[in-house]
């Protein structure tokens, strides 16, 4: 942008401007389309973790209590990753049989994927760890 003023050019550079994401309200469908996309590339970044885990297994590879500890958590967390996008990758899924294209519709699903996912997700564990 330039303004004349008594026959100086002043250029004005518009800054950029910081976005605190933590300020910016999210609806629940976004939040879980985008958790849905982030558990998608955790469990991609995943996969050579768990062929380590694997070959450790499948060679009976003597492993101390801590190590089989990590791999105990690792799998578990892996599992209710995989667990969230199942649930949200359905959801989508019926969306798009039923033609759920509304707002309400949306909303309804999204929460319904995440109550149905807490409920997977404590059954999991309850059957994991007790």
């Amino acid at each position: 942008m330039q303004r004349k003023l008594n026959h100086v050019v002043i250029i004005v550079k518009k800054q950029p401007v910081f976005l605190d994401l933590t300020k910016i309200y999210l609806p629940v469908t976004a939040l879980v389309s985008i958790m849905h996309r982030v558990s998608g590339v955790f469990l991609f970044l995943l996969m050579p973790v768990w062929a380590l885990i694997t070959a450790a297994i499948v060679f009976n590879a003597q492993l101390s209590p801590l190590l089989w500890l990590l791999v105990k958590i690792t799998l578990f967390v892996s599992a209710i990753l995989y667990l969230y996008h199942l649930s949200a990758g359905a959801r989508h899924i019926v969306a798009e049989v039923a033609h759920m294209h509304t707002l309400s519709s949306s909303r309804t699903s999204a929460w319904m994927t995440l109550g149905i996912w807490v409920v997977l997700s404590i059954l999991f564990t309850l059957r994991v760890w007790l």
